[in-house]
């Protein structure tokens, strides 16, 4: 779920025997276990003896580049990773407002860049024609 600048992920695995370890990998780099945007919750399930796992990581938004996000779930005694994997791309409608802004900005640079070269040509002959004391304008 992505909110403004801040995006939350959440990797769950239900029903694993023994208790199991969630890991996070964000565009390739680990993720430290104990930093405060990771928050770890388990629950052991008392009827079956198996283990319920969440984990919640929440990023601040960069929008330097696309993220890849990489949520892994390790049961040491199989000896089994599982991984999740989601690739953020970037926000089309954001993309589009983005290029309709450049466009007007470019449209009005040019108006502009037009307008003064106008001004500055009137201004030229008028100084020209005040030398040689003719009017044309």
């Amino acid at each position: 779920m992505t909110n403004g600048n801040i995006s939350v992920y959440m990797c769950s695995t239900y029903g694993g025997y023994p208790k199991g370890n969630i890991y996070w990998i964000m565009d390739d780099k680990p993720q430290l276990q104990d930093s405060d945007r990771i928050q770890f919750n388990s629950t052991n399930e008392t009827r079956n003896r198996s283990y319920n796992i969440t984990s919640v990581y929440t990023v601040v938004n960069v929008l330097h580049k696309i993220r890849k996000i990489q949520c892994i779930v390790e049961n040491s005694a199989l000896q089994v990773n599982l991984t999740a994997s989601y690739e953020e791309s970037p926000n089309p409608d954001k993309q589009m407002e983005e290029k309709k802004k450049m466009t007007i900005i470019a449209t009005v640079s040019v108006f502009l860049i037009i307008t003064v070269t106008l001004i500055l040509a009137v201004l030229g002959i008028r100084h020209r024609n005040k030398k040689a004391g003719t009017s044309v304008i």
